[in-house]
């Protein structure tokens, strides 16, 4: 079974199945992980069946799910079945939400009818919060980078759209009061504008390192010249002396010496030589 060929309908009618199968073996008020196709790996769900009573008078809480005290079904039902979805990589297969972007994976929040035979279909219930409302928690939820913006709880509607948005109650908490599928939303423009801003910054940061790396050489060129200028005038000045003494080779050696001078030779007397 391919996930990315279903609608969320089939998802959810499959993931019902197996539950209903899975409780017929379990025992009521205890929570079970179903177990499901491989070609929905990635896709989590739990279970747990209880009476109309205790929902009333001390609430479910499993999975991501907590749903409060004062809680009662619509239609009423003695017993009743509470699924915990989790669509995780697959969200976004099932939802497109169109003009906004998802923030957390999906999570269902389903209930259905276990007053009725094992022969029949369960149905569909509601759920109505008399008192505070169901709370889903979402453990990863991640705001992207420069983003500006609010994020928001959001039921989801059946072709993936945007049915319902309100404020979330925290970072990584929505408050509903009724099943259906949810996630944390931000507006689709408001993303872009966070990776837009991403992008100048590290267009920003690169264009910076170029030219401290530009000023860098240049730098360098710099004492390279001058280096290489202040060689030039010290052998300059080097050669300068050597012509002033004047050089001899003794063997193979060069040694400096002085410049030779002729001296009119003198007789004994003191007077010059012709």
């Amino acid at each position: 079974m391919d996930s990315s060929a279903m609608s969320i309908e089939s998802l959810d009618s499959t993931i019902r199945d197996r539950a209903f199968d899975l409780l017929s073996r379990g025992r009521t008020g205890v929570a079970y992980e179903v177990r499901l196709p491989s070609g929905l790996s990635g896709v989590r769900a739990s279970v747990q069946r209880m009476r109309s009573g205790n929902l009333w008078s001390r609430g479910a809480r499993f999975g991501s799910l907590h749903v409060p005290p004062r809680t009662m079904t619509v239609p009423f039902a003695r017993r009743l079945v509470v699924v915990h979805q989790d669509l995780g990589n697959w969200s976004s297969s099932f939802f497109n939400a169109p003009g906004y972007s998802l923030l957390a994976p999906v999570v269902g929040c389903l209930a259905y009818d276990a007053s009725g035979s094992a022969s029949n279909a369960p149905g569909k219930l509601e759920l109505r919060v008399l008192g505070d409302p169901i709370s889903i928690t979402f453990p990863r939820v991640t705001l992207p980078a420069g983003l500006n913006a609010t994020i928001k709880c959001a039921r989801l509607g059946p072709h993936g759209s945007v049915a319902q948005l309100a404020d979330a109650a925290s970072d990584n908490a929505c408050a509903a009061t009724r099943t259906g599928h949810f996630t944390v939303v931000v507006p689709s423009a408001a993303a872009g504008e966070a990776s837009e801003t991403t992008w100048r910054v590290w267009a920003v940061a690169c264009g910076s390192g170029v030219v401290g790396l530009l000023l860098v050489g240049l730098v360098g060129m710099g004492i390279m010249r001058l280096t290489r200028n202040r060689k030039m005038e010290e052998m300059e000045q080097q050669a300068a002396e050597g012509e002033a003494l004047g050089t001899t080779w003794a063997g193979r050696s060069k040694m400096p010496s002085a410049a030779m001078s002729r001296t009119a030779a003198a007789m004994e007397d003191g007077t010059a030589a012709p």
